[in-house]
């Protein structure tokens, strides 16, 4: 769920709205420990072999690290749907994305 919630934030997302997000109905305790639990866990997937803040930046912000050894299919989607009409590439790129992202 964190993965997804940061994919849909390109710009990352300030650590607190995410644990809320998360964990909406929890004690603030429990849901600062679950959440440090599940960043932690989803760190260790990640940058599994690589040095920690490859991919994951953390800290009072939060967000994924695209670049060529981790990539978004969503974050290159937006960038195609935010592209000026007539951009190179565009048209076919937008085709070819899911009916549930662009009609």
């Amino acid at each position: 769920d964190l993965l997804a919630l940061l994919a849909v934030s390109p710009g990352g997302l300030p650590r607190e709205a995410a644990q809320e997000a998360l964990f909406p109905d929890a004690d603030p305790q429990v849901g600062e420990r679950n959440f440090r639990v599940t960043l932690h866990a989803l760190g260790q997937v990640l940058e599994e072999g690589v040095a920690s803040g490859t991919f994951l930046e953390r800290g009072d912000w939060l967000r994924l690290q695209p670049g060529p050894d981790l990539t978004v299919d969503l974050h290159e989607a937006w960038a195609w749907l935010d592209a000026p009409p007539g951009t190179p590439g565009r048209a076919p790129a937008l085709l070819a994305l899911p009916g549930e992202l662009a009609g």
